[in-house]
């Protein structure tokens, strides 16, 4: 039996059955899919006993000149691409393949200093090697990624963000897919250190197969921790069980609109992340009192207490630059939009007329509207809505100056240094008449919200508190 001889350590690389393997898998393919094989290659007789046993020796040579584990896989590609050329990843049986290798060569046999290498030659060590599982003393803990790119498609900073929200790192990544209607998405995912597996069309393939490799996933990668599964169909619970009955922490991971979310069964927590940009969602009471104030101001417009849901999630979009779903994906997970509004009776009734697909909200007007201090701004409130303004603005100063003003005011009624951002906003647009957005859009030509010219001003200072944003004066402001 030919053996390649490890430079750290006395442990060996068994060539011989690594060499049987390889073979099997070209004959295999072969008779599925002879198309695949470069074209000099697709004529020979891969069926044959007398080729295997003049084919396999020079497979032993070409890995017995290896020297390191980590060496093993590159070179398997790269006989690999030798016959089958850029279609080597076009194959479903690749997967199988290299879980059969694996056991060969176990991730547990790996000193903990090992440089790890993937499939498309990049290495990883920094601090991936660094989080090593505590039961063992050689190998380090890793997390695997499986993706059903049908269903799902994920980008680099999607995927920063998933080897964030896991404590291992991900070093296994599984793509499944019937490639001939992906694009380029193959090419891209595969420079990204993917493994391809390439399904049949029809309904459900790509999840089916994603299902019954990732079943198996822990036997052939022992040291495995945690497993992402991603997908938005919600066909993987049999999976995520199997996963979870033998000790693996599992993450679930699909798209509602924009929006990722990673969802942990063993804690019930879910990570929320905006592949297109950044926003800080304000907290549920904020957004249920601003959703409230829009009705109120739509009600009074219109002189009809029922408002139809397609206009209110206009409006709040338009005044704070994210949505209602959003505000439901990240405080009521797994619920829908108009949940929101159900959840709470207490502040909203919902009707759908028959035969209609709109749904209409009212509020619940039995409700005493605050007590105390959020009476008086509620008061200042009303008031203001009477007295309605033409605001003419030329500059940001104008602007500011129009807020600093408006600031004071909210401020002595409440009798607190600081008022909710979305309180001042809804005041300047009952007193002017208009929304911070819309004069920042429209009038000013500028980009950006009423967060974001806050933050910019010298004269106001913006907090993050568990309620929301919070406004308060600038201390070089305070007079």
């Amino acid at each position: 039996m030919t053996h390649a001889k490890l430079t750290s350590g006395e442990r060996v690389i068994p060539v011989a059955e690594i060499s049987g393997l390889v073979y099997q898998y070209l004959a295999r393919i072969h008779q599925q899919q002879p198309e695949l094989f470069l074209e000099k290659y697709r004529s020979l007789p891969w069926r044959s006993d007398r080729h295997q046993v003049a084919l396999i020796p020079r497979l032993e040579t070409e890995l017995a000149k290896v020297n390191q584990i980590a060496e093993v896989w590159p070179k398997i590609q790269q006989i690999l691409q030798f016959f089958l050329g850029a279609n080597l990843l076009e194959s479903s049986s690749f997967i199988q393949l290299k879980l059969e290798i694996s056991q060969l060569l176990p991730l547990v046999e790996l000193p903990q200093e090992f440089e790890w290498q993937s499939s498309n030659g990049t290495k990883s060590q920094s601090a991936n090697a660094a989080k090593v599982d505590s039961g063992s003393n050689t190998s380090p803990a890793i997390a695997i990624l499986l993706l059903d790119a049908e269903n799902l498609q994920i980008d680099v900073k999607t995927e920063q963000f998933l080897s964030q929200s896991c404590a291992y790192p991900i070093q296994i990544k599984i793509a499944f897919a019937n490639w001939r209607n992906m694009g380029k998405q193959d090419v891209e995912l595969h420079k990204r250190g993917y493994e391809l597996i390439h399904v049949p069309a029809g309904k459900d393939s790509a999840d089916v197969k994603m299902a019954t490799v990732g079943s198996s996933i822990f036997v052939h990668y022992p040291t495995a921790k945690e497993v992402l599964v991603c997908s938005s169909d919600r066909v993987m619970t049999h999976l995520c069980t199997t996963l979870k009955t033998h000790g693996l922490t599992v993450y679930l991971v699909h798209k509602q609109e924009k929006l990722i979310q990673v969802w942990n069964p063993r804690t019930g927590k879910t990570q929320i992340f905006n592949p297109e940009k950044s926003v800080e969602i304000h907290s549920l009471d904020d957004c249920i009192g601003h959703l409230k104030r829009i009705m109120q101001d739509e009600q009074q417009n219109t002189g009809n207490q029922w408002v139809e849901l397609v206009k209110i999630s206009k409006k709040f979009q338009q005044e704070n630059g994210f949505t209602i779903s959003q505000v439901t994906s990240k405080h009521l997970p797994g619920k829908k939009a108009r949940e929101l509004f159900s959840s709470h009776p207490e502040h909203f009734v919902i009707h759908q007329p028959p035969n209609q697909t709109g749904l209409y909200v009212a509020l619940f007007q039995s409700e005493e509207l605050g007590k105390g201090k959020q009476e008086s701004l509620n008061s200042r409130e009303v008031e203001t809505t009477h007295q309605q303004t033409t605001f003419k603005v030329s500059s940001s100063s104008d602007l500011e100056k129009a807020l600093l003003n408006l600031f004071h005011e909210m401020a002595a009624q409440s009798k607190q240094p600081s008022i909710p951002l979305t309180l001042l906003g809804d005041g300047f647009r009952k007193q002017h008449g208009q929304a911070v957005n819309t004069v920042l859009k429209e009038k000013l030509k500028l980009t950006g919200n009423l967060t974001k010219f806050l933050q910019n001003s010298d004269a106001f200072k913006l907090e993050l508190s568990d309620k929301g944003w919070q406004v308060a004066i600038a201390a070089k402001t305070q007079k």
